[in-house]
């Protein structure tokens, strides 16, 4: 077996026990307390059912180095987007209105003239 394939087997095996444990939790609790007597368990088990959807994520990213890669460029690609927005509504002239007895919007314009 090449190191490709031990690396995708322990990932799809890490993946599988994440899974399995994260579903046992939730069922047992459902077996060991079905009529919610201890609220703290039902809310541990709900949480860790719903954190398996994010730990596959994890798992992927931290055993896929070209994954990992482009799921950084793509966040690189989102910060710049966000700054060039930012820097947009800096510049951008405030827009204020006002409200009128009918209540419609009436809008102003800041700049003295």
């Amino acid at each position: 077996m090449s190191a490709r394939e031990q690396r995708m087997t322990r990932m799809v095996g890490i993946m599988c026990i994440s899974y399995t444990l994260s579903n046992f939790a939730g069922i047992t609790i459902k077996i060991l307390d079905p009529s919610v007597q201890h609220a703290g368990f039902s809310y541990a088990s709900k949480l860790i059912f719903y954190a398996k959807y994010s730990v596959n994520f994890v798992i992927y990213c931290a055993s896929n180095t070209q994954y990992r890669e482009a799921y950084l460029l793509f966040l690189g690609d989102i910060a710049a987007f966000l700054r060039c927005k930012r820097k947009i509504a800096a510049h951008a002239e405030p827009q204020v209105a006002e409200l009128n007895m009918a209540g419609n919007v009436n809008p102003t314009n800041t700049q003295q003239q």
